[in-house]
């Protein structure tokens, strides 16, 4: 403890403000007043805070630290707080509540942790023994799991996961002590390495690869670790939450390590830089591949590239967005060439049979004047003198090859037209304040009507350039 509070601030536990409440109550003429160990960040009169689990908005009114008036509180020190809000009269606070900065508002029923056993622990608690958890000033019951095979030992340590009967806040080296309620007695101790760990599949492999990373002490070394094991990127996001990291700490992290940092759909994925390069040259050799076995295509799709490169699992969302992120960057540096869906390398050209070449020239030239709303299949037939089933043969070929795409049953686009109907997907999209539009809107836009409005954002959709939420439209990662 001496040493803890002799350390400079800077040396201190950083993150967001966490303070564990083990008293409450009201002063006269001041109002509710709360007291117990900052655990983390700092918080300075007017903050607003959150009072969890309830999650009551609040407002930092007075501090006091070491019985003297203060106008801010850092981690390692004792203080008392004084609170106001309307929301105090909905929940007020009592021991074991949580007290945390505004951006820190989550709690969690499971923790991944990690526990040292008591050598005295015997006999030792079965599977669906009621235990009971302390963190900070709480108190609160708990079932224990343990990863397949690996059964507790008197005096030994591990991981595990802990199953709470409520909600508590929690982060990263959070200490605790597990009982047994029923006997009375003291079981092991431990600190939490994940309070935001996966729903599923906690005693996977996987998983208990990441529970060490995420174990080790020094955060910069723990998401290097979580990096070796991850060839698809780090969820940032999650890894800021789990260690309560400040988004300024997480940017100077990634900067000292040089991470190379893509959007994913659940928030920003990080990769060694000899991570990316390693993705970026699977992605050439594939699409080379692909112009070697089918010369006279113009290349493969995004769902084409991701069989090719085996990105199947649970991991699919995450790959996905690395995915797109090099193929991006690939289109930008002008190593590929994007064509409506399909990708290929610059300058080539499909080996197409004589008369599919022609095909395509009387099909373009009904198509480029026409823009976003193409003739229908029947009317291109009688524009073309073809029979209608000999024209779905020839555009069943030109589609497989990515020289047309099939939008709705009957209308089909040049690549570079689909490429215009994205585009305005992500126009309309960033003029929204909600980044996200409607039917109504992408028709007024496109001028292309009603009903082949719904059938683009279907194909949009499909495709997965955009999603639907059930009632607007949204750009995907």
């Amino acid at each position: 403890a001496q040493a803890l509070a002799q350390r400079p601030a800077s040396l201190r536990p950083s993150g967001f403000f966490r303070l564990a409440i083990d008293r409450s109550f009201v002063v006269d003429g001041a109002g509710r007043v709360v007291t117990g160990a900052v655990l983390s960040g700092q918080v300075a009169v007017g903050d607003a805070v959150r009072l969890l689990p309830h999650g009551s908005v609040l407002r930092v009114r007075g501090l006091q630290v070491m019985e003297q008036a203060a106008d801010q509180a850092l981690a390692g020190q004792r203080c008392a707080v004084n609170l106001a809000g309307a929301e105090l009269k909905r929940a007020e606070p009592a021991r074991g509540d949580w007290l945390v900065a505004d951006a820190l508002a989550l709690t969690s029923d499971r923790l991944d942790v990690q526990l040292q056993w008591l050598p005295s622990t015997t006999p030792l608690p079965g599977p669906r023994a009621a235990l009971l958890l302390h963190l900070g000033a709480a108190a609160v019951g708990a079932r224990l799991l343990l990863p397949d095979g690996l059964a507790p030992q008197p005096g030994g340590s591990g991981p595990a996961r802990l199953l709470l009967a409520q909600p508590v806040s929690a982060a990263w080296g959070d200490r605790f002590i597990l009982r047994d309620a029923a006997a009375n007695r003291s079981l092991a101790g431990g600190r939490v390495v994940d309070a935001f760990g996966p729903l599923r599949g906690w005693s996977l492999p996987l998983r208990q690869l990441q529970h060490a990373a995420l174990a080790t002490a020094d955060t910069a070394r723990a998401l290097l670790a979580l990096l070796a094991i991850s060839p698809d990127g780090v969820d940032l996001a999650h890894f800021a939450l789990a260690r309560n990291l400040r988004p300024d700490e997480l940017q100077a992290m990634q900067q000292a390590l040089a991470l190379h940092v893509v959007a994913g759909e659940a928030g920003p994925l990080g990769l060694l830089p000899s991570q990316w390069s390693a993705w970026m040259a699977r992605l050439l050799r594939a699409v080379d591949h692909w112009h070697t076995q089918q010369p006279d295509a113009l290349g493969p799709d995004e769902p084409t590239l991701r069989q090719q490169l085996g990105l199947v699992g649970a991991a699919l969302a995450q790959a996905r967005s690395v995915l797109r992120a090099c193929l991006a960057a690939a289109v930008a540096a002008g190593a590929l060439q994007r064509s409506g869906l399909r990708h290929h390398r610059p300058g080539h050209q499909p080996l197409l049979a004589e008369a599919d070449a022609a095909l395509l020239g009387r099909i373009t030239v009904l198509l480029q004047p026409a823009g976003l709303r193409p003739p229908i299949v029947g009317d291109l037939a009688a524009q073309l003198g073809l029979p209608l089933a000999s024209l779905h043969n020839g555009l069943a070929r030109l589609v497989d090859r990515g020289l047309l795409v099939r939008v709705a049953p009957n209308r089909f686009y040049l690549p570079e037209t689909v490429a215009q109907l994205a585009a305005e997907a992500r126009a309309l999209a960033a003029d929204s304040s909600d980044l996200a539009y409607d039917a109504a809107a992408y028709r007024d836009r496109t001028g292309i009507g009603r009903n082949l409005t719904v059938q683009v954002l279907e194909f949009l959709d499909r495709e997965g350039i955009t999603r639907f939420d059930g009632q607007r439209h949204r750009l995907r990662a």
